[in-house]
This record gives C-alpha cells, sequence and structure tokens, in this order.
C-alpha cells in the first residue's frame, strides 16, 4: 500500500486493520449486503415461528377435541362460511337458508363466468380458423408458417389478416431479390391497371408500382405466385 493513499483505520476481530478508500468501499458494500440478508433471514425466521405457533394451537385443538388437524381446519371453514351467510341474511333481511342458496348461487355464477371467459378466446380462435379457410380452401392450416401463427395468437388480428400481410412482405421480398433481372422488362410496362393478372408475372417492380386498389384487386393471385415460385425454386 503506497504511502501518500488515503487509509481507514478499523478494528476486526479485536485488531486494528488499515484498509485503503476502494477496500473500504468494497466491504462498506458487502456489509450492506449482508446486512440485507440478515434482514429476509430474520423475517423467514419470524414467519417460521408464527407457522410454528399456528401448528401449535391446533396441535392443541386436536388434543383437546379428538379430531384431526384437517377436521379442524374443515369445521374452522365451516364457521367462516356460517358467519357470511349470518352477515348476508342480516343484511337483506331474508332467512339464513336463502342466504346460503344466495352465496351457492354467487359461487355457481362466478365458476361459469370464469368458464365462460375461458371459452371466449377458444371461440374466437375457431371463427377466425373458419373465415380463413373460407378465404383460403386450398390451404391447409396447419401447412401456415409457425411465425404467421403465432403472430395470430398474440396481436389480436384476424387470422386472415396476419396471413395477408405477411404473404405480401414475403412477395415483396421474394420477389426484390431477382428485381435487378427484369428491370429492363418492368421499365416498360407502366401501370399494371386492368392487365389480366391470370396471363402474366408480376416482377418486384410491378408490385411496387401497384396501388393499394390494384394489389387488393390481384391479392390471391400474387399469392398464389409466390407459392408457386416457392414450390419451383
Amino acid at each position: 500500500m503506497q504511502k501518500d493513499e488515503k487509509t481507514l483505520e478499523i478494528v476486526y476481530d479485536g485488531q486494528p486493520v488499515s484498509l485503503s478508500e476502494e477496500e473500504a468501499v468494497t466491504f462498506a458494500q458487502k456489509g450492506m449486503n449482508y446486512d440485507r440478508l440478515f434482514e429476509k433471514y430474520d423475517q423467514a425466521v419470524n414467519a417460521l415461528d408464527e407457522l410454528a405457533a399456528y401448528k401449535e394451537k391446533i396441535d392443541l385443538l386436536s388434543e383437546k377435541t379428538g379430531a384431526t388437524p384437517e377436521k379442524i381446519l374443515k369445521l374452522l371453514d365451516e364457521s367462516v362460511l356460517n358467519a357470511e351467510v349470518y352477515d348476508l341474511s342480516e343484511e337483506e333481511q331474508i332467512p339464513e337458508q336463502y342466504a346460503r342458496k344466495m352465496m351457492e348461487m354467487k359461487a355457481e355464477i362466478e365458476s361459469l363466468q370464469k368458464e365462460k371467459d375461458a371459452l371466449i378466446p377458444i371461440k374466437k380462435r375457431q371463427e377466425d380458423m373458419d373465415a380463413f379457410m373460407r378465404e383460403y380452401p386450398e390451404i391447409d392450416i396447419k401447412d401456415i408458417d409457425k411465425e404467421i401463427i403465432d403472430e395470430w395468437h398474440n396481436s389480436g388480428k384476424s387470422l386472415v389478416d396476419v396471413y395477408n400481410s405477411s404473404m405480401v412482405k414475403r412477395l415483396l421480398r421474394e420477389k426484390k431479390a431477382d428485381s435487378e433481372n427484369e428491370k429492363n422488362r418492368s421499365a416498360s410496362c407502366g401501370s399494371v391497371s386492368g392487365t389480366n393478372s391470370a396471363e402474366r408475372k408480376y416482377s418486384y417492380e410491378d408490385i411496387k408500382n401497384m396501388s393499394e386498389a390494384e394489389i387488393s384487386k390481384n391479392f390471391k393471385y400474387l399469392v398464389k405466385q409466390l407459392r408457386k415460385d416457392e414450390n419451383n425454386g
């Protein structure tokens, strides 16, 4: 340790120790971490002590009554339910048997609501698949790319919309790769309005110059062209 370096004198385990400024900071940080660990340890010990005290009381009740701890807990649950029934009976000014029936019906309704909430996305998904099969009867949903299915599940959009968007992006991406070989031909094509889509193959430049209406009009053919190119490639 250099003589001109600032030091901190401490006593550790009964012995004087000289620490550099850097060492002092490091030990201080470690001490703070240890303090947090000890605090969490103390909290865990206290929680265990409380649980042990509850268990001791339940064991004592079990010994006095001859009932098992499980039976005692069940009786406690029933006592809580009876108290809730009594409170509802007083609040609604109705006999307790009707109050109990109301609580049972409420619990059943809540259970049915949870089942309904769980079925809604399943029903929506089935409706999306039915709509897709009507739009693309020649495509098996099992053959759709996983990325498209994942986006459909996570985006909240319909499967048709996600599929169409993905196909347009893929079509543009695939056509861009060979656009250089078709520049001369595509330069003289101009607008593709009024062209019979079944009689030609669209280049990347053709697609890029299409209006939204033209893309929408020729979309199914463009998708088929892409799938045909993928199969031939």
